[in-house]
């Protein structure tokens, strides 16, 4: 489902789903340089929750590299509800921009930032079945399961945890294409 159209190597953790949309993890100063001198990236959404240092810190690098911040927060954990408003701002946002390419990322970049870009898929009509939805999902890595950060360090999850996670994933799955069929 991944566009072949490419400027330049990406930075790690990110990759390009349209010639409009970018996803991915969390990036760096110097990530964000290379995304708008060789990717022509002019706009960032940040979907992450809760960390305001971070937040600040990519707002601070956004504003000297003279690209557009924003912070759109999206919750899709534990069986919540999930917004079709909040996609449909988002897609918005990145169909709307008319100087370059827009960069949409999350934490970790392969479940939120994920689910917009199959969003964005569904609204251009290139994912068209739940099928394709699974597929997608699957090739952007959606079932990945990082480790547990606690106290600055990193640890392994139990299988209790990675079988918790993978139940979650799965209802949001279910529930992103019950949205889709609805709205």
């Amino acid at each position: 489902m991944t566009s072949a159209v490419s400027f330049g190597a990406l930075p790690s953790r990110t990759c390009r789903i349209s010639e409009n949309l970018i996803i991915g993890a969390k990036q760096g100063f110097a990530d964000f340089r290379q995304l708008k001198n060789e990717e022509y990236v002019s706009r960032v959404i940040d979907l992450r929750n809760n960390r305001p240092i971070q937040k600040i810190k990519e707002f601070i690098f956004c504003k000297i590299l003279g690209l557009d911040y924003i912070s759109a927060p999206m919750q899709i954990g534990d069986k919540r509800p999930l917004c079709a408003d909040t996609f449909e701002k988002i897609h918005s946002l990145v169909q709307g921009n008319n100087t370059g390419i827009t960069l949409v990322h999350c934490n970790s970049g392969v479940h939120r930032s994920l689910l917009v870009a199959a969003f964005d898929e569904f609204k251009c009509g290139r994912l068209k079945s739940f099928g394709d939805l699974t597929e997608f999902l699957k090739a952007g890595n959606y079932y990945f399961l990082s480790k547990k950060v606690r106290l600055g360090r990193k640890i392994p999850l139990t299988p209790a945890d990675i079988e918790y996670r993978t139940k979650n994933l799965e209802y949001q799955k279910q529930a992103f294409w019950k949205m889709l069929q609805n709205g």
